[in-house]
C-alpha cells in the first residue's frame, strides 16, 4: 500500500479540507457573539433570580446558557448550517436582552 511521507497509508487518511479564510473570520465573529450571548443570559438569568420569577423561565435561560457553552466548546468553522444557525440564535438573544 502506497504510503506518504509521514508513512501514513495514502488509503486510511480521511483529511477533512481546512476551512477558508472566510469560515475562519465567520467562526471567530460568531464566537464572539456566543460569548456576548453568554454575558447577555448571565445577566437575564440574575435578573430572574432577584426577582422571583417563574422557574420554568429560569430553567430555559439556564438551558440556553448551557447550549451556548457547549457550542462554544465545539463550534466547528467548516459547518456554515451550525455557524449561521448559532451567529442568528445569539443576534436574537443579544436584541432581546436590549429591550
Amino acid at each position: 500500500m502506497p504510503t506518504s511521507a509521514d508513512e501514513t497509508p495514502l488509503l486510511g487518511r480521511l483529511d477533512t479540507p481546512a476551512p477558508t479564510p472566510e469560515q475562519v473570520h465567520e467562526h471567530q465573529v460568531v464566537r464572539d457573539l456566543i460569548t456576548q450571548a453568554l454575558a447577555a443570559q448571565s445577566a437575564r438569568r440574575h435578573q430572574l433570580e432577584q426577582a422571583g420569577e417563574d422557574p420554568r423561565l429560569l430553567d430555559q435561560v439556564t438551558a440556553t446558557q448551557h447550549r451556548l457553552a457547549q457550542a462554544l466548546q465545539t463550534l466547528d468553522p467548516a459547518d456554515e448550517q451550525q455557524v449561521a444557525r448559532l451567529r442568528q440564535e445569539c443576534i436574537d438573544l443579544l436584541r432581546e436582552a436590549g429591550r
